[in-house]
């Protein structure tokens, strides 16, 4: 069973302050701001609550560690604040999620969501809305080959091409 360590949800949201401090025209005024807003969002009911919990509580490790450093210094000291979404495992549910959190939360940016099947129809919401999206696990061709501005992969994508030996 592969785990996810903090380190990587750490290096993950390390990506997504740099997203939001060199790219993120809609928070222009933060500096002044207190909080920046980020959506996090995962499987937190359903049949993948367990990594979805995972995931979510080291979002949230990361941003209470880079909050006690004294938060996003280039950004005034703001610190992150974020926003939890349920996606229930399903994509119809993510994507609506996603414009939830954008629409309504006003989060500048999202992580997530675990499934590739969930990641496909949320990020092309978040692109839609001109939201970065910062790919967390999710590794489907679609996802990764996509010609997109917006999402934005933290992991390396894993080669499963079969290696074949000789017996010789």
């Amino acid at each position: 069973m592969k785990t996810i360590s903090v380190k990587k949800i750490l290096v993950f949201l390390g990506a997504l302050v740099l997203i939001v401090v060199m790219g993120c025209e809609k928070e222009k005024d933060s500096r002044s701001s207190a909080k920046i807003k980020v959506g996090a969002l995962f499987p937190l009911s359903g049949d993948l609550r367990d990594k979805g919990v995972d995931s979510a509580n080291g979002v949230r490790l990361a941003a209470e560690e880079i909050n006690r450093a004294g938060g996003i210094t280039s950004l005034g000291n703001a610190k992150l604040e974020i926003v939890f979404a349920d996606t229930q495992g399903k994509p119809e549910i993510g994507a609506k999620e996603t414009e939830r959190l954008i629409k309504k939360e006003g989060v500048v940016a999202i992580i997530g969501t675990y499934q590739s099947s969930v990641t496909t129809p949320a990020s092309q919401v978040a692109e839609r809305l001109e939201t970065p999206f910062i790919v967390s696990i999710s590794i489907a061709d679609i996802i990764t080959e996509r010609a997109s501005t917006i999402p934005f992969e933290s992991s390396q994508k894993p080669d499963f091409t079969p290696v074949i030996r000789s017996s010789s």
